[in-house]
């Protein structure tokens, strides 16, 4: 069986961890911290999960409006940590990917950024949406194909109607340098369905798979139909 460990200070206030695992067993635990202060925070284990090093700073965070500033929008947006490696034999072989959303902009992007020596230290932040200014873009997930190390990040945004929401992946070839990013839902959707009010809840989560070598399939909660589903895609 199996056994409990506290990988966190008790002191602070932590959104939901998120895990990645290196091709050699080595464990990463990605969190944002909100108390003190807001920041990306990894620990590492290199035994298995029996003990973990102490927190390793990825980047500050500046937490987005929950909920956000749209008219129509009253779903809540809490901080999400999203974090990746990648274990492919590509020349960025162990490079570990930390995503999350920010408002450090004056509105909700997705940001990334990448260490290549095991945590110690991360690049700057960078965003991979693309979009014009003003958007917002929130709730990511990542994936990193284990044969070619293609990153795939998914997320929701409201850039083609400010009211409403659409899914959008961003994918890059080149080790996060550069990204291209294209719509995957047919069509835009009213967070609130056929509310009368604003929900205060989406489902919160979304997430996305490599499909090898290039492939991805992505989920996300949906209330195209005025009620919120599940709705998945693939693609290349």
């Amino acid at each position: 069986m199996g056994y409990t460990v506290v990988l966190t200070p008790g002191s602070n206030q932590i959104t939901r961890g998120e895990i990645t695992v290196s091709i050699t067993g080595v464990i990463y635990v990605g969190y944002i911290v909100t108390n003190p202060v807001n920041q990306y925070q990894v620990i590492v284990s290199f035994n298995g999960g029996t003990s973990f090093s102490s927190s390793l700073p990825v980047s500050s965070v500046v937490p987005v409006p929950s909920p956000l500033p749209v008219v129509g929008f009253g779903f809540n947006v809490l901080p999400t940590a999203n974090i990746a490696i990648d274990r492919s034999t590509s020349p960025n072989q162990g490079t570990l990917y930390a995503v999350w959303q920010d408002n450090r902009a004056g509105y909700a992007d997705v940001l990334l950024a990448r260490s290549v020596d095991g945590g110690l230290s991360w690049t700057a932040p960078q965003s991979v949406t693309g979009a014009s200014a003003g958007a917002q873009h929130f709730f990511p997930a990542i994936d990193v194909s284990p044969v070619t190390g293609v990153i795939k990040i998914v997320y929701y945004t409201n850039q083609i109607t400010a009211s409403l929401l659409d899914v959008f992946v961003a994918e890059s070839s080149d080790g996060g340098n550069t990204f291209t990013n294209l719509r995957i839902t047919d069509s835009s959707f009213n967070p609130n369905g056929i509310s009368p009010v604003p929900v205060v809840t989406i489902g919160n989560f979304i997430d996305v798979t490599i499909v090898p070598n290039n492939g991805f399939f992505a989920v996300w909660t949906d209330a195209l139909s005025g009620f919120q589903q599940i709705y998945g895609s693939n693609g290349m």
